[in-house]
């Protein structure tokens, strides 16, 4: 949804946009619309919804966002935080739908420590011996791209890095080899 959707809409008090296949909401999507007291957003594709979009929603008394995919990671710790500030009336119950080990939890019930975010690592290039690497037999056949009911992302974790990591040792080995 862009950010500059609702300023047509004079005076909002409930917004019903469930339904509706939306899957991203810009930061200032609700900027000007202070006055919302009622919003629906259940029963679409949003997987994210930072404090700062909802925080301005200064009359804002009844959220439903249940029914959606959301990833629960360090993303979501401002929604998780103003969910639980009593603000608000959570209708519903909104649940993680991934990472797998927060499939299906509340996320009124989460806490900081669970809403992680995986360190980012640098890998350095310089030590790696690329010389003896044969890329002609190279094996992915280990990454699992099938999915399953609980999880419709066909990259399971940890493949991300595998992926990297044979772009970068193809990537230097060109480079060596010019």
């Amino acid at each position: 949804m862009r950010s500059d959707a609702m300023e047509e809409i004079a005076s909002p008090v409930n917004r019903n946009l469930h339904n509706n296949n939306i899957s991203t909401i810009e930061d200032n999507a609700f900027r000007d619309l202070t006055n919302i007291n009622r919003l629906r957003l259940d029963n679409n594709r949003i997987s994210s919804i930072k404090n700062i979009t909802i925080s301005g929603l200064t009359n804002l008394r009844e959220l439903r966002i249940q029914d959606n995919p959301f990833h629960c990671d360090c993303e979501l710790i401002g929604l998780v935080d103003f969910l639980k500030s009593g603000r608000v009336t959570v209708s519903g119950d909104p649940r993680c739908f991934t990472p797998e080990n927060l499939n299906g939890a509340s996320l009124v019930s989460l806490s900081a420590a669970n809403l992680t975010c995986p360190d980012t690592t640098t890998m350095d290039t310089t030590t790696m011996d690329t010389t003896s690497m044969d890329t002609t037999t190279m094996d992915t056949t280990t990454m699992d791209t099938t999915t399953d009911e609980t999880n419709s992302s066909p990259l399971k974790e940890g493949n991300v890095l595998v992926i990297v990591y044979l772009f970068l040792c193809l990537l230097v080995k060109s480079m060596m080899d010019f």
